[in-house]
């Protein structure tokens, strides 16, 4: 089986979830729209290897 066709039949199986709250989202590794708002993110000037402010 190709592994376009694995992944396929892998989607149907294990469909992908929000990282957040675990619901149905479109593509792997995101977030559905309600956790998508309630996600804050770091501002301003922070270190670009650990994040830190």
């Amino acid at each position: 089986m190709p592994a376009r066709g694995l992944q396929t039949a892998l989607s149907l199986i294990y469909p992908p979830r929000c990282l957040g709250c675990g619901g149905v989202v479109d593509a792997d590794f995101g977030l559905c729209g309600g956790c998508w708002r309630d996600t804050s993110f770091i501002g301003g000037t922070v270190c670009d290897a650990c994040g830190v402010p």
